[in-house]
């Protein structure tokens, strides 16, 4: 009885969490709410559906998603953009920053799983860009690799996801050496700069070229 008592406690906050989101989704995003939630029956229907997709979060983590997602967003949020507001941060689930755990890979004394790691991404990362890489090349050509290694498992902590995976490979040419891998890297990251400040990359080739030389000084 006490356990059955507690279920339904839990499914009345989580009842009045969703309320709450609604509610606040309201008060921000009037005239659109009207448009996404017509009617009662359909708003009815999208309570049903947003609870039973975040149920897996505390009532106070929906709602304190919900006012972040309002905070930030542009358009009105939709259940995805509270989904991701609810995710466990870097922070919250013992993740450093990329920099930090690039560091610890490079410096660690214990190249085992067993070693003393501050999660077990770091290792898994480095293990994944390669031990010999991190020792003997420049930080500029080994740190796309590794960040963009890090990043994916990152990811999955955050997601819940199995770590031990395979990562999916970067580039379509395996055969390419890891320092080709992170220059080809490093160029999509740059030609991705150049596009969001409305530069053509390959128009504006001399730019992009005098802006990749001048990261690569820093």
């Amino acid at each position: 009885m006490e356990s059955t008592s507690t279920t339904n406690c839990e499914s009345i906050k989580q009842n009045q969490a969703i309320n709450i989101v609604f509610r606040k989704l309201k008060a921000a995003f009037p005239q659109r709410y009207k448009s996404v939630f017509p009617t009662i029956d359909e708003e009815n229907t999208s309570k049903k559906q947003w609870r039973k997709s975040l149920n897996q979060y505390s009532p106070e983590r929906i709602v304190k998603a919900a006012e972040q997602a309002i905070r930030q967003a542009k358009y009105f949020p939709d259940l995805i953009d509270i989904q991701n507001h609810c995710k466990l941060t870097h922070k919250e689930c013992g993740l450093p920053s990329a920099e930090v755990a690039y560091r610890e890979a490079c410096f660690a004394t214990d190249q085992s799983a067993e070693g003393n790691w501050t999660h077990s991404a770091v290792y898994l990362a480095a293990k994944a860009t390669g031990w010999h890489l991190l020792r003997t090349e420049e930080q500029r050509i080994v740190f796309p690799v590794f960040q963009r290694n890090y990043g994916i498992l990152c990811n999955r902590v955050i997601d819940g996801e199995d770590l031990t995976a395979d990562l999916p490979k970067a580039l379509e040419n395996h055969q390419l050496s890891a320092a080709e891998q992170a220059e080809q890297y490093s160029n999509q990251q740059l030609k991705q700069q150049m596009q969001a400040q409305g530069i053509n990359p390959e128009s504006g080739r001399r730019a992009f070229e005098h802006l990749k030389q001048q990261l690569q000084k820093q």
